[in-house]
């Protein structure tokens, strides 16, 4: 016997989540309205929703090109054409898109890690220069001004303390003392 057109439709069904906080919170699962498959992240679901804007799929590429730059969700908000309330609506419905957006955000720094990969070999200095931020104990030009892993250089003991911080209170106060970041004040 053929099937009814109305059985062959997947209708949304209720039901209950356990929250954290052992309160129970009724959920509607909805229907699919496509997949995105990408060779990134692999496939993406995109639940139906009346009149929603991602159930058109011009403006979910849009929005995971953007990601793909590692661009803002404001970057990505204006050239998807939606606000970000409407962002944060369909985050809340489709939370497994915080893992879409993770897994984008690392293209640029995986492209920019294999082009200094490749250029290893076209210059010393590229070689160098690599070595020197991952190998800093190694090959770093800096001059540590504190000991190793920010350790105190001089340890002058309680009383030895004592008497710099007695000193230091002991200057005269109209000196006028600098902020770190900020320009003396000439008067």
């Amino acid at each position: 016997m053929p099937k009814k057109k109305s059985e062959n439709r997947k209708l949304p069904t209720r039901y209950t989540e356990q929250m954290l906080t052992g309160q129970k919170k009724e959920v509607w699962e909805q229907p699919i309205a496509f997949v995105i498959k990408d060779n990134i992240f692999g496939e993406f679901e995109v639940k139906n929703s009346a009149n929603a804007w991602w159930i058109s799929p011009e403006k979910m590429n849009s929005l995971i090109t953007v990601f793909k730059m590692d661009g803002t969700v404001e970057e990505a908000c204006s050239c998807a054409g939606i606000s970000k309330k409407q962002y944060g609506y369909f985050i809340e419905l489709h939370p497994n898109f915080r893992n879409v957006i993770e897994i984008c955000r690392e293209i640029p720094i995986l492209k920019a890690r294999k082009r200094v990969f490749d250029g290893l070999d076209e210059s010393y200095g590229n070689a160098m220069d690599y070595l020197k931020r991952k190998r800093k104990k190694e090959f770093s030009e800096r001059q540590e001004i504190s000991g190793p892993d920010g350790e105190r250089l001089f340890d002058f003991g309680v009383e030895g303390n004592r008497r710099i911080n007695k000193y230091v209170d002991d200057l005269p106060q109209d000196i006028p003392r600098v902020e770190r970041g900020s320009e003396p004040s000439r008067g």
